[in-house]
């Protein structure tokens, strides 16, 4: 191996001090299970040039760690999306199970002679993601999931005068078009850290479960961090104490709700305010995807009614749902507002008539 031995042991030691000083559980075993790949990459390392550039992203992750621990809002935020899969490699973990659709046999190639010409499968759970404008700045429409808007669609019919005219539209560049729109996309849409099953009783209420056992009874696969309490315990850092306490049962869930649970601890020297806007923060870049199963009673109203329910799950009556968690914050602070000319006086003539009532009254 090359360079310095000590030295690397060192840098992971200092790792691991910083690491221990992260506020949750959750997040220093995380951080403790990435940095420790990262020193085996290291040693891994054949090369100097690949050694000295992993050595460096350790280094970078060690100052950010530092940084975070003393308070500085940008370094927690991007340890919060690191480790809940906004950001790095844990994102993309996320996204793998949703990129094929479960009993649905694959898209026919595009160019007949080559099987990798195959369209990409944009999944139920996809499909409401980037429909929707919770899980990204602005959601896509319907029809550019059919046909991406790159694509010249009068092209794609040899009989239409563009067609003649033009010629027709290469199959390959339909391929490279259709790829390329679908990896843009998902590289601007945000993923959920796991699928909760909704489903509502006759008696009007409403169970929700995150296990995984009820999501495969139900034919909803589950995804990312199933069952591992994550997202239910960052919903507990970002509600007050007293708010906690005041909390009544909510009527989503009876005792079967696996979403219930001890409220988690903090074990951390920077205020709780401070942490808790981190944490709200952070919910508000993770959507939660419900896959919501109507009532008996909705069921027989919409077969008498003949009405069309939009199907998550091929051969299934349920659909998907994208919303945000309550305790989610959609902004960064407080709306602060800069005080003109104008306002400068009337809080002055304010101030002088306050104490022209103060005088005359003691007089």
């Amino acid at each position: 191996m090359h360079g310095d031995v000590k030295a690397l042991y060192s840098l992971y030691r200092s790792a691991l001090r910083e690491i221990r000083r992260l506020p949750t559980d959750y997040l220093r075993q995380f951080f403790r299970l990435k940095v420790g790949d990262d020193v085996r990459g290291i040693f891994d390392a054949k090369l100097e040039s690949v050694q000295a550039s992993r050595v460096k992203r350790v280094q970078a992750d060690l100052r950010r760690l530092r940084r975070a621990n003393y308070g500085h809002i940008n370094a927690f935020q991007h340890v919060m999306q690191t480790a809940y899969g906004r950001r790095g490699p844990l994102k993309w973990e996320l996204l793998q199970p949703l990129r094929t659709e479960p009993g649905v046999e694959p898209p026919a190639p595009i160019i007949r002679s080559d099987k990798s010409s195959r369209p990409p499968v944009w999944s139920s759970e996809l499909k409401a993601l980037v429909s929707s404008d919770i899980s990204r700045k602005k959601a896509i429409k319907p029809e550019f999931i059919i046909l991406p808007p790159s694509i010249p669609a009068a092209r794609l019919d040899p009989e239409s005068p563009e067609s003649r005219a033009l010629g027709p539209f290469s199959r390959r560049r339909e391929v490279n078009a259709r790829w390329k729109y679908f990896k843009h996309q998902l590289d601007k849409t945000m993923f959920p850290l796991q699928i909760a099953f909704k489903q509502g009783m006759t008696n009007g209420r409403i169970t929700v479960h995150t296990d995984e056992a009820t999501l495969i009874h139900a034919g909803v696969r589950g995804i990312g961090l199933q069952g591992a309490g994550v997202f239910e315990e960052l919903e507990g850092l970002a509600s007050p104490p007293a708010l906690v306490r005041l909390e009544e049962p909510s009527v989503e869930g009876d005792g079967d709700d696996t979403r219930q649970g001890p409220r988690p601890t903090i074990q951390s020297y920077l205020p709780r305010r401070f942490l808790r806007r981190r944490f709200q923060e952070t919910l508000a870049q993770i959507p939660v995807l419900t896959y919501t199963l109507p009532s008996r009673v909705e069921k027989t109203q919409s077969r008498s009614d003949k009405e069309d329910v939009t199907p998550g799950v091929p051969g299934k009556p349920g659909r998907y749902q994208v919303t945000l968690s309550p305790k989610a914050s959609t902004h960064l602070g407080p709306i602060q507002s800069i005080a003109d000319e104008a306002d400068v006086t009337w809080i002055r003539r304010a101030e002088q008539m306050e104490k022209g009532n103060g005088a005359s009254k003691r007089g």
